[in-house]
Order: structure tokens, then C-alpha cells, then sequence
């Protein structure tokens, strides 16, 4: 089912990001933006259309609990609905992983397997002040 990928246990220098525009070198942790690493989680649907719409209600009320308190901050779905990808700020790969682990899409077996990844993900608004 769902996995983490073998360098989701990265270390500090593997969270920075760079982002200086001008020189484009000026190293900025990847905590100092947002508070928590962000996770890239890649999430895999069944083929049975009617099962995930039954349960997308309960599956966007899990979404909006993530959302209202800032783990979640991006998502949307891949272009050819075979699933989402959600970027999440969490403290570790495993809270990420148990994010996903309470989706009602995964007991109603809608969702057949995902992939958590650590990622640099920035947006412009976190990025605004960051020098």
C-alpha cells in the first residue's frame, strides 16, 4: 500500500533551500519557511469511479482539517485523475505517511497505494520575506 521512500530520513542539509535571485546562492533552511519539512505525498486511485465519489465529501472534511491548521498547502489532481499529489508540512515522513493513513478514501479503498517524499517545495508567499 503506501511506503516511504528510502531518503525520506534526510538531514538538515537536505532541507535548505535556495532562493537568492540575484546571486542565486543564498542558502535559506527549508524550516525557517513554513516551520515543518514539507512532504510530497503522491497518492494512487482504484479504478472504481463510483466508490470515490460515495466517500469524496468525508475525504475533503479530512483535507480541510489539514488545511485550517497549515499542514496542508498544496493539492490538486493529476491531470489524468489517476490521483492527487498533496504537499504537506510535517514534522517527520511518518506524520505524512498517517496523514494520508486517515483519509477515508484509504478505508474505502478508493486510494491503492501512495509515495511520500521529502521536498523543497516553496510557495511565493513563503517565500516573500525570506532573503
Amino acid at each position: 500500500m503506501g511506503r516511504l521512500r528510502p531518503d525520506s530520513e534526510i538531514g538538515w542539509e537536505a532541507e535548505r533551500l535556495l532562493l537568492d535571485s540575484d546571486a542565486g546562492k543564498t542558502d535559506v533552511p527549508q524550516k525557517a519557511i513554513g516551520g515543518h519539512m514539507k512532504y510530497a505525498a503522491m497518492i494512487e486511485y482504484g479504478t472504481d469511479k463510483d466508490r470515490l465519489e460515495a466517500v469524496h465529501p468525508a475525504h475533503r472534511a479530512h483535507l480541510h482539517t489539514f488545511l485550517e491548521n497549515g499542514q496542508l498547502r498544496a493539492a490538486g489532481p493529476f491531470s489524468d485523475d489517476a490521483g492527487p499529489v498533496w504537499v504537506l508540512d510535517a514534522d517527520s515522513a511518518e506524520e505524512a505517511e498517517r496523514i494520508v493513513e486517515g483519509d477515508p478514501l484509504l478505508e474505502a479503498e478508493a486510494i491503492t497505494s501512495w509515495t511520500i517524499r521529502p521536498t523543497a517545495y516553496w510557495s511565493a508567499q513563503d517565500a516573500k520575506g525570506a532573503k
